[in-house]
């Protein structure tokens, strides 16, 4: 794995310097600090990627948002409310992604197909992060269109989700439980989805 130096630049100026030189590669999401990049995918570890019995403890031990935490609206400003999907026992995946991240329009596919899958067991979101100022949500929408997206993309403006979940980089996956539980962390898409689809009620199997 090649080992990057980590840079501190504001989001902004990261965003204006990755459109100026027409970057491929994925952003870091913080406005604290990011990770220069090297080709698209070096900054990724392999098996960083860890499972429900191995979720990363830094983020299983980020503090549970308070009610009403869960929200976030969509590109049609649509809220969802991922608080009351997790109560009812419904496990959501998030995954984080940006416009100009090849990495994330090569999983699109692949994580297509899993949420037509697991439709009913699993909800997936993708989350956009970034200030209405330095994201064209028409530049989203239309990418997600391109790319065929199925499921909602939920804009974090603030990079508040981004943050609480330490996102350093995308694509970033997140597959949560109840009470905001982490089940999956990682930059690849799981080997198999029906580990946490199952954690979802027996009445909802099979739909």
């Amino acid at each position: 794995m090649v080992r990057l130096p980590v840079v501190k630049v504001s989001w902004s100026s990261r965003v204006s310097r990755a459109r100026s030189r027409g970057a491929g590669w994925p952003p870091a999401v913080l406005g604290l600090s990011v990770m220069a990049a090297i080709g698209a995918v070096a900054w990724m570890a392999p098996g960083r990627a860890q499972g429900a019995a191995g979720a990363s403890e830094s983020i299983a031990a980020t503090p549970a948002p308070a009610q009403g935490e869960w929200v976030l609206e969509d590109l049609q400003g649509t809220p969802h409310d991922l608080e009351a999907l997790m109560d009812a026992g419904q496990p959501v995946v998030l995954v984080f992604w940006q416009t100009w991240c090849t990495v994330c329009k090569g999983e699109a596919p692949e994580l297509v197909r899993a949420a037509k899958a697991t439709s009913g067991r699993l909800h997936f979101f993708g989350v956009v992060s970034g200030t209405r100022e330095d994201i064209d949500d028409a530049k989203v929408a239309r990418t997600a269109e391109q790319w065929g997206l199925t499921y909602p993309t939920l804009r974090d403006r603030r990079l508040e989700w981004a943050r609480r979940f330490r996102v350093k980089g995308t694509p970033t996956l997140v597959i949560l439980g109840k009470a905001g539980e982490v089940l999956y962390y990682g930059h690849r898409p799981p080997k198999d989805w029906s580990v946490y689809a199952s954690r979802a009620p027996e009445s909802d199997a099979g739909r």
